[in-house]
């Protein structure tokens, strides 16, 4: 006869899981949740690529007797203050997907604190489809530093933008490349891990570029060279950013899909080459643009770039949000609020050095009024087609 086995002890993390499963949501009063900017594409990794940065939109929701939203900072004149509003939608979506037996949406307060500018290409949409969706799921009682929580945050927020390039970093911070396997459902991330201290400098033009315009100049065909190309300068980002070789970003972030085209609307590749002479490693278009990026800092880099005034814009030092696995501190961080206590999910990186003064912030080498103004005529010429 075998000799009897005693049974194994439960893992500590095979517990929560189980707790997680069996246990009712209890529904929040207040909830607020704060999410990251986002630089996608980082060149080369069209709609795969993004990485969080330092600076932050809030969103706070509380149940109300009626409606209302308020809106501070980023956007204050132009956003909607009414259930159009792109906060309260993702809000409603979050809530619906997450309601435990179809509780309707109920009234809500909802004040919105903006860091992020719109359209500038810093994923302030994706910010507010995060944080509106997380928001939603804490109102209703669940746990926002759940894995499964957040992967379902991810998902529904990857299908609503089709694209994950900014939602990734947003639900997750760091480093990610994401995509969707071709023929499936769901979205995958995975982090890349940073290798050093990484800092963003970023150049934030005084316009907006709608995303939908700048992929409209997008060529429907790539030459095979092209891709070629693409492919290299990808797995060489990958790698810059990994080993901490930070170096290699001046060809790692070179990219021939949709920085040629979008480039003819603004003096994008003076900008970008002022950047790496001023002592940047590499600099891309962000997500659609126009803001520009550009990296310094790392294992074997410069640690910054000269001091100086910009002109026609404003100029900011963000840290590039990197952060430990497995916590939304470096991420979206959601703080809940439901009687009696408080529950917080956890304290978030400080952002000490980050600011938007064009008088005092690291800058990379402003454009000249000269250039600005060419800016404006095309960017006029364009608009009028």
């Amino acid at each position: 006869a075998r000799p009897a086995t005693s049974p194994r002890p439960a893992r500590p993390d095979m517990l929560r899981r189980a707790i997680h499963t069996l246990a009712t949501p209890v529904a929040r009063q207040r909830v607020s949740v704060r999410v990251p900017a986002t630089s996608a594409n980082m060149g080369p990794g069209y709609d795969c690529l993004g990485i969080a940065l330092g600076e932050y939109n809030t969103l706070t929701v509380e149940r109300a007797d009626s409606f209302s939203l308020e809106i501070d900072g980023e956007g204050t004149a132009t956003l909607p203050r009414d259930e159009s509003n792109y906060y309260y939608r993702a809000f409603k979506m979050g809530f619906e997907a997450s309601a435990v037996n179809d509780e309707p949406v109920p009234p809500v307060s909802v004040f919105c604190e903006n860091a992020i500018p719109p359209a500038r290409g810093l994923g302030s949409s994706s910010a507010c489809l995060v944080a509106g969706v997380s928001a939603g799921f804490a109102l209703n009682g669940w746990d926002p530093e759940d894995a499964a929580t957040r992967m379902r945050v991810y998902q529904i927020c990857a299908d609503a933008e089709g694209h994950p390039d900014n939602v990734a970093p947003a639900v997750y911070g760091g480093l990610q490349l994401s995509f969707r396997p071709e023929g499936q459902a769901k979205w995958i991330t995975q982090r890349i891990p940073i290798a050093g201290d990484v800092t963003a400098i970023l150049f934030v033009p005084d316009f907006e570029l709608p995303t939908a315009e700048a992929r409209a100049l997008l060529k429907p065909e790539v030459p095979r060279s092209e891709a070629v190309h693409n492919i290299s300068r990808a797995a060489l980002l990958v790698h810059a950013f990994s080993s901490g070789r930070l170096e290699l970003l001046r060809w790692g972030s070179e990219d021939k899909l949709h920085q040629p085209q979008r480039g003819t609307l603004f003096p994008l590749f003076k900008v970008m080459d002022a950047a790496v002479g001023a002592g940047a490693h590499g600099a891309w278009l962000s997500g659609a643009g126009p803001t520009i990026a550009s990296v310094i800092g790392g294992a074997t880099g410069s640690g910054g770039c000269p001091r100086s005034r910009s002109r026609g814009s404003w100029s900011a030092t963000a840290p590039v949000v990197a952060g430990a696995a497995g916590g939304w501190g470096d991420s979206a961080t959601a703080s809940c609020a439901a009687p009696p206590s408080e529950v917080a999910s956890g304290a978030a990186p400080a952002t000490a050095g980050a600011g938007k003064s064009a008088s005092d912030a690291a800058w990379m080498g402003s454009p000249t009024a000269d250039m600005l103004a060419e800016t404006a005529a095309k960017r006029a010429k364009a608009t009028t087609r």
